[in-house]
């Protein structure tokens, strides 16, 4: 049934959803609009399955979407590709594609020729998002990661920290937060990486945002910016004119908000829109949520994986990681971002299948890392 309903469509699907029967949807669940996403409270099924014909539609992946569809699976009906291809809003990561994104890793390596990570991480108030975004680049297959941290809190890292993670302190003001006289200093060191991963746990203060913008302007190597870097940006929308190089953002709604100024409501009820406005050739942007985007120039993908387990503390910085390794490794940032959020997303489900949703912590997903690469590549 399609939205809007008539009384007795949606008496159906009252009782439909009062059943205490598993539910499978065929294409779209009866009540949802299948293009927007929009849908009356209460009168759409909800489903724990919905078999897509074809290809996944638009209004299961945005807006009200993610709320009735369950577990989507797409399926053949034989529909020849040009005709359901004019349907597909973008390209769906699964295990096939993450395998031909996985970076490949030629007979004769060492550590710093299979990838190197700069992170720059951490605050007097946060000392454990170094710690999850360190450990999470070295799980997902870089060779050497070196943490730049506020000199005040670089022993209490040290301390915490895996051993193989190099950890140097960077000048702070009197509050614990990077100074900005460190950004040509900075930009320096990281000539030395193959990707930088910025913005976990800096703090939201004025001095950090300009070592951050400052930073952007002076550095070649690839960016990965989540949290506080991705703040400092939104104060100063100006400094993606002055960024010199290829760098991928990493927003939730409320972030992605603050850099593009679409409201949160008009972000989640079109996702995709959203991502488009601001994606361009040295602009990746990954939207995190339910079902996450990630959006270049040339192409929008969405993520399947991940659960409602992983909307717990430090989830985020895991990611930041894993992305930045990933193109420590040789991948565009294009293809980090979406190889990188289907592993990410992977590895939450497996923890999440061992220890249940409730239980699971970022530190669960970062010690999954490993099974989740070896599901990919056991095809």
């Amino acid at each position: 049934f399609k939205p809007p309903l008539r009384e007795y469509e949606a008496n159906v699907i009252d009782e439909i959803n009062k059943s205490r029967s598993q539910v499978i949807s065929a294409d779209v669940p009866s009540g949802l609009d299948a293009t927007t996403g929009e849908a009356e409270e209460n009168k759409v099924v909800k489903a724990n399955r919905t078999i897509c014909f074809s290809c996944y539609k638009k209004g299961l992946l945005t807006n009200k979407g993610p709320l009735y569809g369950g577990q989507l699976i797409a399926t053949d009906i034989g529909i020849e590709p040009k005709i359901s291809d004019k349907y597909k809003i973008a390209e769906v990561v699964d295990n096939e594609t993450a395998l031909s994104l996985m970076p490949k890793r030629p007979p004769l390596v060492h550590k710093k020729s299979v990838g190197r990570v700069l992170v720059i991480s951490g605050s007097k108030e946060y000392t454990g998002a170094p710690i999850l975004t360190s450990e999470a680049a070295y799980r997902a297959g870089t060779g050497y990661v070196t943490l730049l941290v506020p000199d005040k809190i670089k022993d209490l890292v040290q301390a915490k920290i895996t051993p193989e993670v190099i950890v140097q302190g960077l000048a702070s003001d009197k509050s614990g937060y990077i100074s900005n006289e460190e950004a040509a200093n900075v930009a320096e060191i990281s000539k030395d990486y193959d990707c930088i991963a910025i913005g976990p746990g800096l703090g939201a203060v004025e001095e950090t945002f300009k070592f951050v913008r400052s930073l952007l302007e002076k550095t070649d190597t690839p960016v990965v910016a989540d949290a506080d870097a991705l703040n400092a940006i939104a104060v100063k929308k100006d400094v993606f004119e002055k960024i010199k190089t290829n760098i991928v953002l990493t927003p939730h709604a409320a972030e992605l908000s603050r850099l593009s100024g679409i409201s949160v409501d008009e972000i989640e009820r079109d996702r995709f829109k959203a991502v488009s406005k601001i994606a361009s050739s040295r602009i990746t942007i990954l939207l995190k949520g339910r079902y996450t985007l990630t959006a270049s120039k040339e192409k929008i993908r969405v993520n399947l994986t991940s659960n409602q387990g992983m909307a717990t503390a430090g989830t985020g910085d895991v990611l930041t990681g894993i992305i930045a390794s990933l193109i420590s490794q040789g991948l565009s940032p294009e293809n980090g971002a979406a190889l990188g959020a289907y592993l990410h997303g992977l590895a939450g489900d497996i923890c999440a299948a061992e220890l249940s949703q409730y239980a699971l912590i970022a530190t669960d997903i970062i010690d999954c890392i490993p099974y989740a690469f070896k599901t990919v590549l056991s095809g």
